[in-house]
């Protein structure tokens, strides 16, 4: 079995290659998403893309929505997040979040949380980057966990999972919508 750094370079190469061949693969993500989470006047979480990430968000698709989106921002070790009131700012690894005066939403007013990926299994595991912000800041969150990938990145076989790793309730790629738990985001 591969190590967990292993496979994220294989993913990654794999996401980035299709990132570059597949231009209209994120609106039609985009579109799957809103099957799942639907129109509704509540707060969700949500990222901007870095590099080749699948966008939640993609054109116009989104723009039909009546959902408020968070967005996250380092705090320490954890997320926050939050609605920009002024812009977006780069972090320490050179991904915009929202800028300093930004209004930051309990997570418990959250109706879910759309996560990032390097990978995902059928059983709602998830390789993201390493640094386990996403682990720690939804440890003990109750709202709906949403991994959000292109079909390249589903893996058929298991991903290796520790205690600390957070395990998706549904996962939605441009093909697919894979719900791992009976709760569901509508």
């Amino acid at each position: 079995m591969l190590t967990k750094s292993e496979l994220r370079k294989r993913f990654k190469n794999v996401r980035d290659l299709f990132f570059e061949s597949h231009p209209e693969a994120s609106k039609k993500l985009a579109q799957k998403l809103m099957q799942v989470i639907g129109p509704a006047d509540t707060f969700w979480g949500s990222y901007l893309p870095y590099g080749s990430e699948a966008d939640p968000q993609s054109d116009d698709a989104s723009l039909s929505w009546s959902v408020k989106w968070a967005y996250p921002k380092i705090n320490g070790e954890i997320l926050d997040f939050c609605t920009p009131t002024s812009g977006w700012d780069k972090n320490e690894y050179n991904i915009r979040e929202p800028g300093q005066n930004s209004i930051k939403i309990p997570l418990k007013n959250l109706r879910g949380v759309l996560v990032p990926g390097i990978a995902f299994d059928r059983k709602g595991h998830r390789l993201g980057s390493g640094k386990g912000f996403f682990d720690k800041t939804l440890k003990n969150y109750q709202g709906t966990k949403i991994g959000v990938a292109y079909s390249v990145q589903i893996s058929d076989t298991d991903l290796p999972a520790e205690a600390h790793d957070i395990k998706m309730d549904i996962v939605v790629t441009e093909n697919e919508i894979i719900h791992i738990t009976e709760r569901k985001a509508s």
